[in-house]
């Protein structure tokens, strides 16, 4: 059971992490050239503006940085609510012997 529940895992890592670059995609060419799944694209347009005197383009990707880690924040205590109330399945499967 153990190995089934480790590739049903995988197998939604795999979907997650290809709808999370669908999303890369679109937004960064659909919204100003930023990336709105993944924060490492739009630090390394944070660094490439500010070395090359861009500051629209800095002020831009330091903005959607800053809401990125905001969101975060306020959504982690309820996650973490969340967690302590809905346990993962596998969690009341393991037996101590």
């Amino acid at each position: 059971m153990p190995a089934q529940n480790h590739a049903e895992k995988s197998a939604v890592a795999i979907l997650l992490t290809f709808a999370a670059g669908c999303v890369d995609i679109v937004g960064y060419l659909s919204a100003y050239h930023t990336f709105t799944a993944h924060m490492t694209g739009n630090t390394v347009h944070l660094e490439n503006s500010l070395f090359g005197g861009d500051a629209r383009e800095a002020g831009l990707a330091a903005l959607v940085l800053i809401a990125f880690v905001g969101g975060s924040a306020l959504l982690l205590p309820g996650l973490s609510a969340l967690k302590l109330h809905c346990s993962p399945s596998w969690h009341h499967e393991r037996s101590v012997d």
